[in-house]
């Protein structure tokens, strides 16, 4: 919806309605799927075998990983759901949930707290003032070495060029 041109489509008389619930389960499995490949490195591995090498990789298991998951709508409830299967415990970051249920490898924080913690980031919450770069410079410093970022969210929720020059440190 933060791409939409509201004032348009309201001169063209065009309605425009959120319909939550949509795609959910579908850009779930697009996060999980990420996941799975960064764990599993296969992009790396495809881009060895399309250059003529044939790598041999090592990657990881995701069984007892600490998948940090910010924003717990649609989309996260479904990313737990598939990362939970996955033997992955969850830390939720959602400023907005009420009802926080009680589950052995599901805990809440809020953010940043026990990021630190998190072998992936998994970023699906909706674009807004306080999400804006919510994974800044001061944030990328506490995070474990390693972590892996995944952002199906919006892209102004990592602010890149922090990113980048927190890379070019390691």
């Amino acid at each position: 919806m933060d791409n939409v041109d509201f004032e348009a489509c309201k001169d063209f008389g065009i309605n425009i309605k959120n319909t939550p619930g949509m795609f959910g389960k579908e850009v779930a499995d697009i996060a999980t799927g990420y996941v799975i490949a960064l764990a599993r490195q296969t992009f790396y591995i495809d881009r060895k075998i399309r250059e003529g090498d044939w790598p041999k990789p090592v990657g990881i298991s995701l069984n007892e990983k600490v998948a940090a998951v910010v924003g717990y709508g649609d989309i996260g409830k479904n990313t737990v759901e598939r990362l939970r299967s996955l033997g992955m415990n969850i830390l939720v970051y959602d400023p907005f949930i009420k009802e926080k249920i009680s589950s052995p490898n599901i805990s809440f924080a809020n953010w940043p707290e026990r990021i630190d913690e998190a072998d992936f980031i998994i970023m699906n919450c909706a674009l807004s003032a306080s999400s804006f770069h919510m994974v800044n410079s001061e944030i990328f410093p506490k995070m474990k070495d390693g972590v892996r970022i995944v952002n199906v969210g919006r892209g102004q929720l990592v602010e890149e060029p922090a990113l980048i020059r927190f890379l070019n440190l390691k």
